[in-house]
């Protein structure tokens, strides 16, 4: 007996060393030998189990692992390679029990909780998975796919800092993972940090240089910052390395249209869209103009077509719906649109707290007092070439810096996201404990013009001999005080629109970066009513000029509210800021479609057509905190 059990033992080392070296049909005619030599040791069928998992034969592995746990039933291997195979076979409920078996009979196995965690999230139950990724972490804070994984989880749960931070401690740990670069750029790209995702495209391209997927990502991320050439060599570099590769075309005809090239644009995609493609971003973007070309039905039903499709990814389900609500809306199908733009809504994973834009809002009121103001100090480098045009998303905003920057002394800037990088680091600047605006009671001379120079170094690089460069970033209504204190001499125009008209094209525009309040009529009207406030607050407090230009205004007497902007900024009247239409700029904000065309008025009382749907919008834009 003693020497069958040596035997059983030498045939296992053998064939262990057989499957490290991946010869597997060996390794596996071994382990069948130790079967027979001894058929109460658990361990070959384990093993067996493994190799037949590592080929897909799952059934096969189902059945060792049964006959393994019927000799040993607290055997964790066991365990888990039944959960596995679960796991492969899409049964991840069934998974989860084998796993929690493993769990509890060894409660430190740090693999165990990050299979179990993936099961969880295989299910969508992210907080469980979140809570055993964590598990796995704190038992092997080395763990680099576990902390990896949690990043994935954290991602899909929209908390897309906690992300962020997850992945940076996974290429802490193993800094060449080219797969933990891009998800990291994913989540940058969703918090709209487009410089951080594009060093984290581009640190995975210098890992993996001829990965297509990858060069497809930063052109899309280059795309989104505007430099439409630069996108354009990446989307050929992947379609070099894949040709046909899809997603790429569909991204280069987007760069068309955003040039105004519309006609190259469709030529591009019309031999996909003849041959019935499935491609989400090829259906996107033919729809984007498919207005232009009479071809919207069939947009339609491609767009649809392809939302009937399995596994098709939340975000990507996301985007057609969105896509057809815009459609329905142009062709009038007002509660067709309205179905479709609350279902893509609905499937943005989001976290959004109305509590803490009325906190933030709040704090801003309290500490920017006319009295401090005065009292702190202010740049010694003023400058009239910054034109900060600010106010909620979707309020004329593009559509101001368009006319402006057909002005010949004017560079459109678009949305710059400076102010708020300013802000993010006022903190350690002055080395401060406290956050801001708080921190600015700290402010020195030195700071203050270390911030304006650093700005207006950049404004110039962009414009470089403008005498006015924009920076229509919406949201730096927030930050209106620094900006008097940064920029003494700059010009603020606030664009204002019908409260419901404002709110109700917010719900119905899918937008990158943190938007997070956008995507819940009651969450849009309780960060209109912030803002509304704050500006109120902003209007006895300043002393820099504001200029306040109402998109109802504009698009109904549209030469004399853009030669009143004209001169605000201090110029001249030039004849092409009435024809803005022909300004050839690339375009890259939701409002492209608009600044192609001569205004219209279509837009106005927009929301009387979907009155019915705004309770919870109405309630919170109307109700005081």
């Amino acid at each position: 007996m003693a020497d069958l059990t040596r035997d059983s033992e030498r045939i296992k080392k053998q064939a262990l060393a057989f499957a490290l070296q991946n010869r597997l049909d060996e390794a596996r005619g071994l382990f069948e030998q130790a079967v027979i030599l001894d058929p109460l040791d658990p361990d070959p069928l384990i093993m067996l189990a493994t190799l037949q998992g590592k080929q897909g034969n799952y059934k096969a592995v189902l059945d060792l692992s049964g006959k393994a746990l019927s000799l040993s039933p607290d055997n964790v291997n066991a365990h888990v390679a039944r959960a596995q195979a679960l796991l492969s076979m899409d049964q991840p409920e069934k998974a989860i029990i084998s796993f929690e078996h493993a769990l509890k009979l060894d409660p430190d196995n740090a693999s165990v909780c990050n299979s179990l965690a993936a099961a969880f999230q295989l299910l969508d139950r992210l907080d469980e998975a979140i809570g055993y990724y964590k598990a796995a972490i704190s038992i092997a804070p080395q763990y680099e796919l576990a902390h990896a994984n949690l990043g994935g989880a954290l991602k899909k749960a929209g908390r897309l800092e906690e992300a962020v931070a997850s992945y940076q401690a996974a290429l802490g740990i193993r800094p060449d993972n080219a797969a933990t670069y891009i998800n990291m750029g994913d989540a940058c790209l969703a918090l709209g940090r487009l410089s951080s995702a594009e060093d984290c495209y581009r640190k995975s391209l210098s890992i993996q240089p001829g990965a297509a997927e990858t060069h497809y990502y930063l052109a899309s991320t280059l795309t989104l910052q505007g430099r439409l050439d630069e996108a354009l060599s990446h989307f050929n570099t992947a379609l070099e390395l894949r040709p046909n590769h899809e997603d790429a075309i569909g991204g280069m005809a987007d760069i068309y249209r955003k040039k105004g090239e519309f006609d190259r644009a469709y030529d591009l995609l019309c031999p996909l869209v003849e041959k019935g493609t499935t491609n989400v971003s090829v259906a996107l973007n033919f729809a984007s103009f498919c207005e232009r070309f009479e071809r919207c039905h069939e947009a339609i039903l491609l767009l649809e077509n392809i939302l009937s499709t399995p596994h098709l990814s939340n975000n990507r389900q996301r985007l057609l719906h969105f896509s057809l609500g815009g459609i329905h809306d142009h062709r009038k199908e007002y509660e067709r649109a309205f179905k479709h733009y609350r279902k893509g809504n609905a499937l943005k994973a989001v976290s959004f707290d109305p509590e803490t834009m009325v906190s933030e809002v709040a704090r801003n009121m309290a500490f920017f007092t006319p009295r401090r103001l005065a009292a702190l100090p202010g740049s010694e480098l003023p400058s009239r070439v910054p034109v900060f045009i600010v106010g909620m998303p979707r309020s004329g905003t593009t559509l101001v810096e368009q006319i402006l920057a057909s002005h010949p002394a004017v560079y459109g800037a678009g949305e710059l996201g400076n102010i708020f990088d300013i802000v993010s680091t006022m903190p350690k600047l002055l080395d401060c404990d406290d956050q801001y605006p708080a921190c600015l009671g700290s402010l020195t001379q030195p700071a203050i013009n270390e911030v304006s120079e650093r700005y207006l170094d950049h404004l110039q690089e962009l414009g470089r001999d403008s005498l006015r460069v924009t920076d229509k970033m919406p949201s730096n209504f927030l930050y209106l005080g620094l900006i008097e204190l940064a920029f003494p001499e700059a010009h603020i125009i606030h664009c204002m629109r019908n409260p419901l008209d404002t709110c109700l094209s917010i719900y119905f525009q899918d937008f990158t970066g943190k938007h997070e309040y956008a995507y819940d009529l009651g969450n849009i009207g309780a960060l209109y009513r912030e803002y509304r406030r704050l500006m109120e607050h902003w209007k006895v407090t300043l002393t820099l000029p504001v200029l306040e230009v109402k998109y109802e205004d504009l698009v109904t007497d549209t030469e004399h509210y853009s030669r009143d902007i004209i001169k605000f900024c201090g110029l001249e009247w030039d004849d092409r800021c009435s024809s803005f239409f022909n300004t050839r700029r690339d375009v890259i904000t939701a409002s492209l479609q608009q600044v192609r065309k001569p205004v219209y008025t279509s837009s106005i009382g927009r929301h009387k057509h979907y009155e019915h749907h705004l309770g919870p919008l109405k309630k919170a834009l109307y109700t005081h905190p």
